[in-house]
């Protein structure tokens, strides 16, 4: 899926500040499942829509 840059900096704005307000243990949690389901064609699409 192809979206702007503003959008993309919106939605990662808006997950920082969500994933700040968490407790750290559930935070860690998020992080550490998102590493783990994580596929090298998300990070290319999320890499070409933010360089775009």
């Amino acid at each position: 899926m192809v979206i702007s840059k503003k959008v993309s900096d919106i939605l990662w704005a808006m997950a920082e500040r969500y994933l700040a307000s968490l407790p750290e243990d559930e935070r860690n949690q998020i992080l550490s499942c998102a590493e783990k389901t994580r596929t090298p064609s998300s990070s290319k699409q999320v890499k070409d829509s933010t360089n775009s």
